[in-house]
């Protein structure tokens, strides 16, 4: 009984962070690179993506005008001249993530720390606008 309730308030604090998640399918598979979310507290998360090889010159990261953070990692392939390789298991390839945004979410900073990622984001619950009117 307490797992329902955590995984019904953990999806409620979800999806008032997030709509939906939306992949461009036409660059990258959708696992590509894989990621997190955490929620550090009612109001704190974070999305941390795996981009191991990628260095701040090759990711791009904008948050449009309708709230989609669009995150782009630019092809990093080495010159292959230069290396034979007998097993190639990290990828380098480019990638493009979008996650659609509540309104009330902003993007709080960024970090690329040992190959991942983080994108700190936070809830901001605008000020009540209600109040008591005089009647003249």
């Amino acid at each position: 009984m307490t797992n329902d309730i955590f995984n019904t308030l953990t999806l409620d604090a979800f999806r008032r962070v997030f709509y939906n998640t939306d992949f461009n399918q036409a660059r990258t598979s959708i696992g590509y690179p894989p990621y997190n979310i955490v929620q550090h507290n009612e109001a704190d998360y974070t999305i941390e993506l795996a981009v191991a090889g990628f260095a701040k010159e090759h990711l791009d990261i904008t948050l449009e005008e309708d709230n989609v953070l669009h995150i782009v990692g630019n092809n990093i392939s080495p010159d292959e001249s230069e290396k034979t390789y007998l097993i190639r298991g990290l990828a380098s390839r480019g990638f493009v993530k979008k996650f659609t945004l509540a309104d009330s979410i902003i993007v709080h900073s960024t970090k690329l720390e040992n190959g991942v990622l983080s994108i700190n984001l936070r809830r901001v619950v605008p000020e009540s606008k209600a109040r008591k009117l005089e009647i003249l």
